[in-house]
């Protein structure tokens, strides 16, 4: 996947997620949990760029296990710290309902997909 495509394609997933998180937070119950959106939406384009890249790099490494360490290495690392930021926003927030979480896994979802799309284009070179 050239670096273009990987581009357009995070531009929009991204616009895609700012919709759905605007959508969702149109819904008063879910509306002051915007930050977590945001966030959420901040972090896995961040994620996804350095997926891109290095896995990019792996790719085209000798050892074609590398790619799959480092895929392996990247989902675990983002389920890791979606998880960790849920616990801590729950701690710190403590919302009213677990609705909050609704927009959060659409963003997850929807960056993780992407991740699959790209990922797959890159390992075939």
């Amino acid at each position: 996947m050239s670096q273009t495509g990987f581009f357009r394609g995070l531009g929009i997933t991204t616009m895609l997620a700012a919709l759905a998180a605007l959508g969702f937070h149109m819904v008063e119950r879910i509306s002051s949990h915007w930050p977590l959106s945001l966030g959420a939406i901040i972090l896995y384009a961040v994620l996804s760029i350095g997926m891109y890249y290095i896995g990019d790099r792996t790719a085209r490494a000798k050892n074609k296990h590398l790619f799959t360490n480092v895929t392996i290495g990247f989902t675990l690392l983002k389920m890791l710290t979606s998880a960790g930021i849920i616990v801590i926003y729950l701690l710190i927030v403590e919302p009213e309902d677990k609705l909050f979480i609704l927009p959060f896994f659409v963003i997850y979802f929807l960056y993780t997909a992407f991740e699959l799309l790209f990922m797959i284009k890159v390992a075939r070179g």
